[in-house]
């Protein structure tokens, strides 16, 4: 996963850690959420360049997510989407005082 802040267009940072294409990505003011086609959704700290949290369980590619924006506080929340002919949809709430990793 790259980040690139929309005023220059420069990567700013590489996160390394999904084993399969990252299908999409979201910032929510303090914590960057990936999700890929290796069925897990993984949280960023953007500014160490780590994964804080990966989300396994999932049974599907995820093909789409969304965060709650602007939150200061846990709980994280993100609604995560795949395609397997049901049309799977799941929302996660995440509290960061709990160790996913």
């Amino acid at each position: 996963t790259s980040l690139f802040p929309p005023t220059t267009g420069q990567c700013l940072h590489v996160l390394m850690g999904h084993v399969a294409a990252v299908r999409c990505v979201q910032y929510d003011g303090h914590k960057v959420v990936s999700g890929a086609y290796d069925y897990t959704v993984k949280v960023w700290d953007p500014e160490s360049e780590s994964c804080t949290h990966t989300l396994q369980g999932h049974t599907n590619r995820v093909y789409s997510l969304q965060v709650r924006p602007g939150s200061p506080f846990p709980p994280l929340v993100c609604a995560v989407g795949s395609r397997n002919g049901t049309e799977e949809t799941k929302l996660l709430v995440l509290d960061f005082d709990v160790d996913l990793k």
